[in-house]
């Protein structure tokens, strides 16, 4: 049997029994205690698992010959490296979006300005959130989060979009 059948067969076993398990749960005298422990095995489970995938993620990323691959069945998979940052230097970051969230708000035909000092603080929020800066955003309008904090090489994660399986 080969990897990938075993694999079939280890998710069709598991979804049988779940099925008996809530099953058992929805008869009369149930115990709820034995139900629980069975929800024990599968925490314990999935945490395994997670290690699995955790590892596997790892070596596939290493051996893949580019950052994408197609299988036959329409899923993408993609490599992606991310950066951990710490030790931002938020009033500094904070300066250049409000400076640039103010050239923004300057209609470039009239010079009229088109928001008003209370709109300008709260569009700040389109590039902050109260815990972390949005790397995505603030890189739309030309900054580079990395100037405001120490990068570090983050943890590679592979991103799965699921086709037919």
């Amino acid at each position: 049997m080969s990897h990938l059948e075993r694999l079939e067969a280890f998710r069709r076993e598991l979804s049988d029994i779940c099925a008996d398990i809530s099953t058992e749960l929805t008869k009369d005298g149930a115990v709820i205690e034995e139900s629980c422990t069975n929800l024990v095995h599968i925490y314990n489970l999935k945490r395994d698992i997670n290690y699995i995938y955790d590892e596997m993620v790892t070596v596939i990323a290493d051996k893949m010959p580019q950052s994408m691959i197609f299988l036959p069945d329409g899923t993408e998979i993609e490599r992606k490296q991310s950066a951990d940052r710490k030790a931002w230097d938020h009033k500094g970051l904070a300066d250049e979006v409000a400076t640039r969230i103010s050239q923004m708000a300057v209609d470039m035909d009239t010079g009229e300005i088109t928001l008003t000092p209370q709109e300008m603080m709260i569009k700040m929020l389109d590039y902050a959130a109260p815990s972390y800066w949005r790397v995505g955003e603030l890189g739309k309008i030309g900054v580079n989060p990395s100037k405001y904090c120490e990068t570090s090489e983050g943890r590679t994660s592979i991103v799965i979009k699921k086709g037919k399986v």
